[in-house]
């Protein structure tokens, strides 16, 4: 499983059914028995309906999540197969490269050359029980990822209808000052200019708005920020091209106007 380990040792061959009894803990049950104590060779005592005998703990791992990807990781406990054996159990294997569901043939093959007697049960890849533990919020994800494109979409479009109508309405203004004299690329400029300072203030406020709303998605997201830079890029990218092509493609049509006809306009 490649489960990272903090202090101490992992299980050795010798970790049998006639060695001393060992354990491995995970952080969370290190923390919570022991605190900030060094965990590595005290004793723990497992009750499963009676006493177990003592077991010394040799190992310390990183924790990890045991039954969803939402819930924090539980006090865990791992012991040599050799000295708690069990009726039934769970082989991973991992695969190096291709369809990890190839090698279930040659698994059950392996298993079957021990004990024909031996039943097994239908071969899963890790990848489908993470992805069966997250398909509920995946959907939600997914729909609220659907509404906010098609809200963002929208948005990007009012914003460009907006700059786009107010721009136009400075055409006599553009025509008056081209026909005294001024150069439509210094025209054009100052417009574009005055454009995005409304746009860099409506940014800020958005991503402030956006940034103080994202808890409410903290708990839905696995291994991405909920203030995550590139989605903040992204949709900032998008509306401020947007924003920027509202008022640079009018303006630009207003300063290629003839300033006679420009003036004429109401």
């Amino acid at each position: 499983m490649k489960i990272r380990l903090i202090t101490g040792r992992t299980f050795q061959p010798g970790d049998n059914a006639f060695a001393p009894r060992v354990a491995i803990v995970n952080q969370t049950l290190a923390r919570s028995l022991f605190g900030n104590t060094d965990a590595i060779g005290r004793q723990i005592i497992i009750t499963r309906g009676q006493q177990h005998p003592a077991r010394t703990i040799v190992g310390i791992v990183a924790d990890t999540k045991q039954v969803s990807l939402a819930q924090k990781p539980l006090p865990q406990m791992y012991e040599p197969f050799l000295q708690e054996p069990d009726e039934s159990m769970t082989i991973l294997v991992r695969s190096v490269a291709g369809n990890p569901l190839a090698l279930a043939e040659e698994v059950r093959s392996r298993i079957w050359a021990v004990d024909k007697e031996l039943s097994t049960g239908d071969p899963v890849t890790m990848e489908n029980m993470i992805g069966d533990s997250v398909g509920r919020r995946r959907i939600t994800m997914l729909m609220i990822g659907a509404f906010g494109l098609v809200a963002m979409l929208l948005a990007a479009i009012g914003v460009y209808g907006v700059i786009s109508f107010g721009v136009a309405q400075r055409t006599r203004e553009i025509g008056i000052r081209m026909a005294l004299g001024a150069n439509p690329g210094h025209v054009l400029r100052e417009v574009v200019g005055q454009s995005a300072g409304y746009i860099g203030l409506g940014l800020l406020f958005g991503v402030a708005c956006a940034v103080g709303l994202t808890r409410f998605l903290t708990a839905m997201l696995f291994d991405v920020s909920a203030v995550d830079p590139v989605t903040y890029l992204a949709a900032g990218a998008l509306l401020v091209g947007a924003a920027l092509a509202a008022s640079y493609v009018p303006a630009l049509r207003a300063s290629k106007v003839d300033p006679i006809i420009a003036m004429r306009q109401e």
